[in-house]
């Protein structure tokens, strides 16, 4: 709770030092799966080997967590949750998708305004406070990042991060991998 006080106010602290960012997505989305199968969901994706990245490992597994936590709490049971990761150039970019209840462009204009919830949220019993995804878009840009959100009402939503390799890193092999869009 203090983290989420912390945050809310501006005050969070960022360590910097590498950080194989593939583990940190893997280990999140195995301790988010109990949840998800709970919730009748199923989970995939993939994530390469050897992402590094420079920042705060606790801060980075946050938003991880915060994503992930998202897409499971909105996807109604039978949906599936993604969460992709690769390397293009020099940024390490990962994806987490679902299949739930998606928004409006309206609604997608301020999802990252503190304390704003959608208004097909705010009739269902699902809780929150509506600074998740301020915050994570908050830590995600304090390590040299951005998010972006696309969403597709009744479809799902993809929250995609893209961060900075570590430096130094820079100039090894590059990957690049397409993906689909969805709806219309």
């Amino acid at each position: 709770m203090n983290d989420l006080l912390d945050a809310a106010s501006g005050r969070l602290e960022i360590r910097r030092e590498r950080v194989d960012l593939s583990q940190v997505l893997q280990r999140a989305l195995e301790s988010q799966q109990p949840r998800a199968s709970a919730a009748g969901l199923t989970v995939d994706g993939s994530i390469d080997e050897g992402l590094v990245v420079e920042g705060d490992e606790l801060r980075l597994g946050q938003v991880v967590d915060n994503l992930l936590s998202n897409a499971i709490k909105y996807t109604p049971s039978g949906g599936t949750v993604s969460l992709n990761a690769y390397r293009i150039h020099d940024q390490v970019v990962f994806t987490v998708g679902d299949t739930g209840i998606g928004m409006s462009p309206d609604e997608l204009d301020r999802l990252f305004v503190r304390f704003y919830r959608t208004s097909s949220v705010r009739k269902t019993a699902i809780g929150g406070a509506g600074l998740g995804l301020a915050i994570a878009k908050e830590l995600v840009e304090a390590h040299g990042g951005s998010i972006e959100a696309r969403s597709w009402p009744a479809q799902g939503t993809d929250m995609t991060v893209t961060l900075p390799v570590a430096r130094n890193l820079t100039r090894a092999a590059h990957s690049c991998r397409g993906f689909a869009e969805r709806g219309s």
